[in-house]
């Protein structure tokens, strides 16, 4: 049974999870690929091309930082942002979505045994797209807050 497509990648990834200071944290990952069909008996105009949804370059940066307020330790804030570059939505790279970037935050508390954390996505109201498809592509959300409560019980 000869194969619909086969796709070869180079490329690379590096991430790093650090604590800068005790109080200061980062997280950073980036992936760079080189990503193209090599086969594909049903549609030889694909050999060569990217394949759908494959961006050449994905990254991510966040960081939180905790801090006392008048002596009560536990408050943290955060931020970020996440890059993806564009990606094709059929296999002759005809239809593409553009890159983004999109950015992140967070404020925070931790007790000892609970905490609320409220996550904000998307502060600049970016429209950007996530995933690319033969019907167009998934639209990213807009800005939003999630707010989150958590217990160890």
């Amino acid at each position: 049974m000869a194969s619909l497509k086969t796709p070869a990648t180079r490329g690379a990834e590096a991430s790093i999870d650090t604590a800068l200071t005790d109080q200061w944290h980062l997280l950073a990952n980036v992936t760079s690929q080189d990503a193209y069909t090599t086969d594909n008996p049903r549609g030889i105009s694909s050999v060569g091309h990217r394949p759908q949804g494959a961006p050449n370059f994905l990254g991510n940066l966040w960081t939180t930082y905790r801090f006392p307020i008048a002596g009560i330790g536990g408050f943290r804030i955060g931020g970020g942002v996440n890059y993806q570059d564009k990606s094709y939505s059929d296999l002759t790279n005809t239809n593409s979505i553009p890159s983004s970037v999109v950015w992140n935050g967070l404020l925070g508390y931790q007790a000892s045994v609970w905490g609320v954390d409220v996550n904000l996505r998307n502060l600049t109201t970016r429209r950007y797209f996530i995933a690319a498809n033969g019907a167009g592509a998934l639209v990213g959300e807009s800005r939003s807050a999630f707010v989150s409560v958590h217990a160890d019980l």
